[in-house]
């Protein structure tokens, strides 16, 4: 897989990987090693310039706008909430949230019990004041578990979490493994509370590392799994 930003320059190069159904892979990068680009493209927001992404053996290119959403959750780095309430932006604004879904959601992200303890619950405004930073970032990760989504993309997910929000975090991730589904985590740093089974180590958008997490992190970190398989295959050279 590579993937040109606009103006041609490359941001990832040559990268290739495989994760299996309950597979979580932690891709680490300082600033500018182009996990975002990674993010992007397996989101189909960057198009690959050579190779391609593939899901479940289905070519992501060729999903609709519909079937990506359903198939990928994610987590931006800076979780943003939309106008609406705390209900529509869990929900992806839908216009007849799921409530069973919702419920899972907020609930696998550790935050429903936060919501249910405001006065107006799921129906209180995004920009309530109470909704701090690691509220939002919680909120926003309700928003990326909202329908069960194959493939779950968490760009720092941990930043803003108390350490209830990384217990929660973990939790979740054990869930996501324990369901068939799977995770990219993206991280600056390795993330040792969180559970992980690969990690792909990113620089100037190549990898520099890349293999079980007791390999490349070594043996302390060991102890810590699409619903379908993605797999970003290396371009020709």
């Amino acid at each position: 897989l590579t993937a040109l930003a606009p103006g041609g320059q490359p941001v990832l190069r040559n990268l290739s990987f495989d994760l299996e159904p309950g597979a979580i892979l932690h891709v680490l990068g300082h600033s500018g090693a182009g996990k975002t680009a990674l993010a992007r493209a397996l989101l189909g927001l960057l198009l690959p310039g050579m190779g391609e992404i593939r899901l479940g053996g289905v070519p992501a290119a060729s999903l609709s706008p519909d079937d990506r959403a359903r198939c990928f959750g994610y987590l931006p780095e800076d979780a943003p909430l939309f106008g609406g309430t705390v209900r529509q932006n869990i929900a992806r604004m839908a216009v007849e949230p799921d409530e069973t879904a919702l419920r899972s959601a907020a609930r696998l992200a550790g935050v429903e019990g936060p919501i249910l303890a405001w006065p107006q619950g799921f129906d209180t405004p995004a920009e309530d004041a109470a909704i701090t930073r690691g509220l939002r970032q919680r909120i926003g990760l309700a928003r990326a578990f909202y329908g069960d989504p194959a493939v779950l993309i968490l760009d720092e997910p941990a930043a803003g979490l108390d350490t209830g929000g990384r217990e929660a975090l973990a939790a979740a991730l054990r869930g996501v493994r324990e369901r068939g589904r799977s995770a990219v985590v993206l991280s600056h740093r390795p993330m040792m509370e969180l559970p992980c089974d690969h990690v792909l180590v990113l620089h100037a958008g190549a990898c520099t590392a890349y293999g079980p997490r007791e390999t490349v992190l070594g043996p302390a970190l060991a102890t810590a799994g699409l619903g379908g398989r993605i797999a970003a295959q290396r371009s020709a050279s």
